[in-house]
């Protein structure tokens, strides 16, 4: 029972499976709120529901409204075998993959070669390029994607 509490915003961490019927209820309870999410929610499915939906913001690990022929060509690659389009999670996983196994060639089998080749590395994938700090993580910085009547567009300044 949400209605009678204020708040700024509802932030759901969660699949689209399972975030979609909460996020549908608290529209039609008629809360309309911005809501925050990751970016297993930022899907074409998820977008085909934006009249529903209202603002919706999600974090990104690329801009979602890119278009080039690199990233067109994987989607087509990965439609014409799954027979769906491939979310932003597929597209990153699949930068990852390479860029792993890349390190796996130049370094061989050992863990620790392995490790320093990957803490090494500058790779361009189909998300953008990757750089690790000297923790290990990646820099590159999140997108932050809203929800419009055509699809998902960059929030800018972010």
């Amino acid at each position: 029972q949400l209605q009678g509490i204020s708040f700024d915003a509802a932030v759901i961490w969660g699949r689209a499976e399972t975030a979609m019927p909460l996020i549908e209820g608290l529209r039609r309870a008629g809360i309309q709120v911005p809501i925050l999410a990751c970016s297993a929610l930022a899907t074409p499915e998820v977008a085909k529901k934006q009249p529903v939906l209202g603002n919706l913001t999600v974090v990104a690990p690329y801009d979602l409204s890119r278009h080039d022929f690199e990233l067109e060509n994987f989607q087509r690659r990965y439609e014409s075998r799954t027979g769906t389009r491939a979310g932003p999670l597929a597209v990153y996983s699949y930068d990852v993959a390479r860029l792993v196994i890349g390190a796996i060639e130049r370094a061989g089998l050992n863990r620790a070669l392995i490790r320093d080749e990957l803490s090494g590395s500058r790779f361009n994938g189909l998300t953008g390029p990757y750089r690790f700090s000297s923790l290990g993580g990646n820099e590159a910085d999140p997108v932050l994607m809203t929800l419009q009547k055509n699809g998902w567009s960059r929030i800018q300044g972010f």
